[in-house]
């Protein structure tokens, strides 16, 4: 053997053991079927991995064909500081037929954490046989997650994981399960509460602080009926209501910073105000554009920390105020994307952390109808994935709690032709809004504005409620 040989050898395994020892931080999979036809199978594989250092480690096999892959990796953000790096991948996945795979991660030691959990691993299950209900190969959970959510050692806090579902299935979340090579280690932080998709940290007396604690969680989707699953060599499986279709990793370290002077929102701890989105909203959109306010009165405002698609661009506007933007590609047509972001604030030196807010952007770039579309209208503020979004929607059907508005656009000043009056439409609607938390009459204008402008109606149409009915 060659001197040069043997040094390529050396310097290949030494790159390799660089790449497996950086730390690990967290990930996230989802999928979305493409061209799923008889003899064209093609799925998009999008996940976001978070680790110390910038670095990618891609996703294998684990059981099934999973035919070809062509992955482009982005490094979204990375800070020298927090010691963290995030990094997405668009992994589009040439199959020959429609049978379910499984990817898995097996890749280096998640960062040091108080629970003990050393080997990272986690796996997605991507099912594209064609479903009864909907007729089409079904879509993962679309969710996505933080690295790092940090509390003080002394606030009670609920995290709502966001649990959005393309097909309209029911999503719930499950603790890992080493068998299913869903971790290496599995177990979760004493004091934590896990509540389906909802977890909650109620007791941290029994966790030390200032230390990071892993997080390894299983999305699935289940079915609100039984279906059938047909593959493409004519076979068919049924499944029930408590059969889940597919599984997703949600993967994240929960830091126990130190006690905090307050645990009231808006003092140390950042706040958001209106017009921030409430949790789970959902907008329909070609370009997306979210303000956010954030308050935090003893503590001065740091930063948004976003996860979400690669090419989202946040900028500050002003004190406490951000702006959020993104502009989908062709490629993206008609998929459900998340977004999820967090506040930090400091003072002398201590970092400060808003609750995780999330939105879900369904792209719609068909062009804008000259009039109101009649494409489904849902304002979505619940952390329950009950949304199903059908081709065509008819508002008289919507029952529940009901608010009709009145949706108007204002007529343009115009000296020239103010004998002559512009033209205004009026058109009444019947929106079903739920959240966990109260809204103000503001927060639903603000739903319903922000959808009706992503369908081409003008950013001065006016919305008022004629009626509501709480329940």
């Amino acid at each position: 053997m060659s001197l040069f040989l043997l040094l390529l050898m050396l310097a290949t395994c030494d790159s390799q053991y660089n790449l497996l020892t950086v730390p690990f931080k967290g990930a996230v999979m989802t999928y979305y079927p493409k061209n799923t036809t008889t003899t064209d199978f093609m799925v998009n594989v999008r996940y976001t991995v978070y680790y110390e250092l910038c670095t990618n480690l891609g996703w294998q096999c684990l059981s099934g064909d999973c035919g070809g892959e062509n992955t482009v990796v982005y490094t979204v953000k990375s800070s020298d500081i927090e010691g963290w790096c995030q990094t997405e991948g668009v992994s589009t996945r040439q199959i020959p037929s429609n049978a379910p795979f499984q990817l898995w991660f097996n890749g280096s030691d998640w960062t040091s954490n108080a629970n003990g959990i050393v080997r990272s691993k986690a796996v997605t299950l991507v099912e594209l046989r064609t479903r009864s209900d909907t007729g089409k190969a079904n879509t993962s959970p679309q969710t996505t997650i933080l690295a790092d959510l940090r509390v003080p050692s002394n606030c009670e806090r609920v995290y709502s994981l966001l649990a959005f579902d393309p097909d309209g299935d029911d999503v719930k979340c499950r603790p890992g399960n080493a068998s299913l090579s869903e971790c290496d280690t599995c177990t979760l932080p004493l004091g934590l509460v896990l509540d389906n998709c909802t977890f909650s940290l109620m007791n941290s007396s029994v966790l030390e602080g200032s230390l990071k604690y892993v997080i390894q969680l299983v999305m699935e989707d289940f079915p609100r009926q039984t279906i059938t699953l047909t593959q493409s060599d004519g076979s068919r499986a049924t499944l029930t209501t408590s059969d889940a279709i597919s599984k997703i990793p949600v993967q994240f370290l929960l830091q126990l910073d130190p006690p905090a002077p307050s645990c009231t929102e808006g003092l140390y701890i950042p706040q958001f105000l209106p017009p921030t989105p409430t949790h789970g909203a959902l907008f329909i959109t070609r370009y997306l554009q979210i303000d956010i306010t954030v308050q935090a009165n003893l503590s001065t405002i740091s930063d948004l920390v976003v996860s979400g698609p690669h090419n989202v661009i946040v900028t500050l506007s002003g004190p406490g105020q951000f702006t959020l933007s993104w502009s989908p590609i062709q490629d993206e047509d008609g998929e459900s994307h998340s977004i999820c972001f967090v506040a930090e604030a400091t003072l002398n030196s201590v970092v400060y952390q808003s609750v995780l807010r999330c939105v879900i952007a369904i792209v719609d770039l068909t062009p804008a109808a000259p009039s109101i579309p009649v494409s489904p209208l849902y304002v979505v503020n619940n952390t329950e994935p009950a949304t199903t979004l059908p081709d065509t929607v008819n508002t008289s059907n919507i029952t529940d709690s009901p608010s009709p508005l009145v949706v108007g656009t204002t007529p343009s000043p115009n000296p020239a032709s103010a004998s002559t009056p512009a033209p205004m439409n009026i058109v009444g609607l019947s929106v079903k809004v739920s959240s966990l938390t109260p809204l103000s009459d503001a927060d639903i204008f603000l739903q319903v504005k922000n959808i009706l402008v992503s369908f081409g109606l003008p950013q001065d149409v006016v919305v008022r409620i004629v009626n509501a009915v709480q329940l």
